[in-house]
Protein backbone atom coordinates (compact mmCIF):
# COMPACT_ATOMS: atom_id res chain seq x y z
CA UNK A 1 0.00 0.00 0.00
CA UNK A 2 1.27 3.17 -0.97
CA UNK A 3 1.82 6.50 1.11
CA UNK A 4 -0.92 7.84 -0.69
CA UNK A 5 -3.09 4.91 -0.47
CA UNK A 6 -2.75 4.56 3.09
CA UNK A 7 -3.41 8.37 3.91
CA UNK A 8 -7.02 8.22 1.68
CA UNK A 9 -7.53 5.02 3.44
CA UNK A 10 -6.81 7.27 7.11
CA UNK A 11 -9.23 10.02 5.91
CA UNK A 12 -12.21 7.81 5.23
CA UNK A 13 -11.80 5.57 8.75
CA UNK A 14 -11.72 9.55 10.50
CA UNK A 15 -14.74 10.43 8.51
CA UNK A 16 -16.48 7.29 9.64
CA UNK A 17 -15.60 7.46 13.06
CA UNK A 18 -16.69 11.48 13.02
CA UNK A 19 -20.26 10.45 11.76
CA UNK A 20 -20.58 7.62 13.94
CA UNK A 21 -20.00 9.81 16.93
CA UNK A 22 -22.33 12.54 15.60
CA UNK A 23 -24.82 9.55 15.46
CA UNK A 24 -24.88 8.47 18.29
CA UNK A 25 -24.78 11.84 20.02
CA UNK A 26 -28.39 12.09 18.27
CA UNK A 27 -31.91 10.52 19.81
CA UNK A 28 -32.31 6.42 19.56
CA UNK A 29 -34.93 6.93 17.59
CA UNK A 30 -34.26 9.98 15.05
CA UNK A 31 -33.97 9.12 11.49
CA UNK A 32 -30.67 10.05 9.69
CA UNK A 33 -30.81 13.55 8.04
CA UNK A 34 -30.45 13.77 4.55
CA UNK A 35 -26.65 15.66 5.14
CA UNK A 36 -25.74 12.18 7.15
CA UNK A 37 -26.84 10.28 4.50
CA UNK A 38 -24.92 11.94 2.14
CA UNK A 39 -21.86 11.50 4.11
CA UNK A 40 -22.42 7.85 4.47
CA UNK A 41 -22.89 7.45 0.72
CA UNK A 42 -19.77 9.30 0.24
CA UNK A 43 -17.75 7.28 2.82
CA UNK A 44 -19.09 3.75 0.84
CA UNK A 45 -18.38 5.36 -2.10
CA UNK A 46 -14.93 6.25 -1.21
CA UNK A 47 -14.71 2.87 -0.30
CA UNK A 48 -15.45 1.13 -3.42
CA UNK A 49 -13.39 3.42 -5.50
CA UNK A 50 -10.43 2.23 -3.75
CA UNK A 51 -11.26 -1.87 -4.13
CA UNK A 52 -10.84 -2.69 -7.61
CA UNK A 53 -12.21 -6.07 -8.77
CA UNK A 54 -8.76 -7.36 -8.53
CA UNK A 55 -8.38 -6.27 -5.07
CA UNK A 56 -11.78 -8.14 -3.85
CA UNK A 57 -10.55 -11.40 -5.95
CA UNK A 58 -7.27 -11.51 -4.31
CA UNK A 59 -8.65 -11.30 -1.01
CA UNK A 60 -11.64 -13.65 -1.45
CA UNK A 61 -8.56 -16.27 -2.97
CA UNK A 62 -6.81 -15.46 0.65
CA UNK A 63 -9.64 -16.24 2.73
CA UNK A 64 -10.48 -19.02 0.51
CA UNK A 65 -7.08 -20.64 1.05
CA UNK A 66 -7.25 -20.21 4.94
CA UNK A 67 -10.19 -21.56 5.06
CA UNK A 68 -9.48 -24.92 3.31
CA UNK A 69 -6.33 -24.58 5.26
CA UNK A 70 -8.16 -24.53 8.25
CA UNK A 71 -10.42 -26.99 7.67
CA UNK A 72 -7.72 -29.09 6.62
CA UNK A 73 -6.26 -29.04 9.75
CA UNK A 74 -9.59 -29.78 11.70
CA UNK A 75 -10.03 -32.75 9.50
CA UNK A 76 -6.78 -34.33 10.45
CA UNK A 77 -7.28 -33.76 14.33
CA UNK A 78 -9.93 -36.18 13.67
CA UNK A 79 -13.42 -36.22 16.51
CA UNK A 80 -12.98 -35.70 20.02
Amino acid sequence: MTYEERQQHRALVEKAEELRERLEEGRGDASLTREEALELIDLIEGALDRTSPERWDNAMEVVAEEAARRAGRMSSMGPG
